[in-house]
């Protein structure tokens, strides 16, 4: 790799991670019982596609850790249900 000031010969963006894609999702449904009441019932849901996306370590191409994939950007998927009274 080249010392500080200098050019190298590798073409920009070599040593580029793997993509990160999170895709929440978030669905409710307000139902009015009367004028001052209601109920409101719904679903968020986190990584809906539960995909991974990777994180890799050092970007320093002198590190020993150097483009090893060490940990998750994003975690696995979580779902949250919810029921709401409003008076």
């Amino acid at each position: 790799h080249p010392g500080p000031g200098e050019v190298g010969t590798l073409q920009r963006r070599m040593f580029s991670a793997p993509s990160a894609i999170a895709f929440d999702v978030a669905v409710s449904k307000l139902t009015r019982i009367s004028e001052h009441h209601a109920v409101k019932a719904g679903a968020r849901v986190a990584n809906v596609m539960n995909r991974p996306s990777f994180f890799t370590g050092s970007h320093f191409i002198g590190s020993t850790q150097f483009g090893r994939i060490t940990d998750t950007l994003v975690g696995a998927r979580q779902v949250e249900l919810f029921l709401r009274y409003e008076f």
